[in-house]
């Protein structure tokens, strides 16, 4: 991690900052249609802005999402991931014209959490490298679904980042 990279996310590193995966049930294709994606991201964001916590990173890949979250002070992991599957399970039932809602996630979700800045880093490249690694599109940039273009503006990442697999996630899974 550079100096640049090791002060950007100082600033934003709190204690509890995790990865959490979710996997579709069955692996099924759930985010797959642009609006259901969209419906996904609009309840991780409407928790966030309702005190839930933070959210510093994502992907939403057809059948699985990574967020890198931070829940609010007194708030746990589970409570702001309640908060947001119950909501998108419903949004999911509406947009398909099914009755009442159902399960849609394999249980429990997964969760990592960070230690430090540089286990943030970590978690970040994993989650923004995820579509490349996935052979869903070649460089990251190229995947609408995900904050790794919030995080070049904010300089995190450089042009070129990702274009061959980043040494910091040899090894890593976090499926």
């Amino acid at each position: 991690m550079t100096p640049d990279m090791h002060d950007i996310l100082a600033a934003v590193f709190q204690p509890g900052a995790a990865l959490v995966t979710m996997t579709a049930l069955g692996h099924e294709a759930l985010l797959h249609e642009v609006t259901v994606a969209h419906a996904f991201l609009v309840r991780i964001t409407d928790a966030v802005r309702h005190g839930a916590g933070r959210l510093l990173g994502y992907v939403l890949l057809p059948d699985h999402v990574h967020l890198v979250v931070v829940p609010a002070a007194g708030q746990t992991l589970d409570t702001l991931m309640r908060r947001v599957t119950i909501g998108f399970n419903q949004d999911y039932a509406a947009l398909m014209g099914l009755p009442g809602t159902q399960s849609l996630w394999q249980q429990p979700y997964r969760r990592w959490y960070a230690a430090d800045e540089d286990e943030l880093t970590i978690l970040l490249d994993y989650v923004h490298y995820d579509p490349v690694r996935h052979r869903l599109v070649h460089r990251p940039e190229e995947w609408r679904h995900s904050s790794y273009q919030y995080w070049v503006e904010r300089k995190l990442y450089k042009l070129g980042w990702g274009w061959t697999s980043p040494a910091s996630i040899h090894g890593k899974r976090f499926e």
